[in-house]
């Protein structure tokens, strides 16, 4: 009896044994990614500028660097926002923005709107060799169609023949920009215009 009684607290001990590392196992892997929770915010302003020195409206406050450098460095006087696309998404997201708008075509033709399209792949938070917080972006690209008539006017103006769509865009790869810091990416030109357009991207995190 003393032999069989032993067996079974040696049982007992065991199983007790495995329960504990079976749930330390599990609670462990329970644990939250941090860095695939965190949640970021991303602003992408559509600036149009012009070398003119008429007096346009002013940009908001936090574009203001964003302004002296245009000003610097392409000699920008007139500078408006044309857009603002917002986004949020988490660590290792994607975005992807399609509609109808007008930032390409300054003289629309009736009834052949533009189609604007913007998309951001894998985006990830990361850090500088200071420890600085900074966002790595695998892709990003800001283009679309727009109309372009290939026929011709007649005395009143009105344009006859097909109408063919045109894509217009910039395409960047591997992107790195700081933390909350509004970021001048690139520039595209509007078509029938003297006017350009700035990307200004800007990511900070919301948790």
């Amino acid at each position: 009896m003393f032999l069989v009684r032993k067996d079974i607290n040696v049982l007992i001990l065991t199983m007790l044994v495995a329960s504990f590392l079976f749930v330390s196992s599990a609670s462990g892997q329970a644990e939250p990614n941090r860095s695939g929770d965190a949640n970021f915010e991303v602003i992408l302003h559509v600036l149009v500028g012009t070398t003119k020195s008429d007096v346009g409206d002013p940009l908001p406050a936090g574009l203001s660097n964003v302004a002296r450098q245009l000003r610097s460095d392409f000699g920008v006087q007139n500078t408006r926002v044309l857009q603002t696309f917002l986004g949020r998404l988490g660590n290792g997201g994607s975005l992807d923005y399609k509609g109808v708008s007008g930032t390409f075509a300054q003289d629309p033709i009736p009834g052949s709107p533009s189609f604007l399209e913007w998309r951001l792949m894998d985006l990830r938070k990361a850090a500088s060799d200071g420890g600085a917080a900074i966002y790595q972006l695998q892709a990003i690209y800001f283009g679309g169609r727009v109309p372009v008539g290939a026929g011709s006017s007649n005395e009143a103006g009105k344009s006859s023949g097909a109408i063919n769509y045109e894509m217009v865009g910039l395409s960047l790869q591997r992107l790195v920009v700081a933390e909350a810091t509004p970021t001048l990416i690139g520039t595209l030109g509007q078509p029938n215009s003297t006017s350009t357009i700035y990307l200004v991207l800007t990511v900070r995190n919301v948790e």
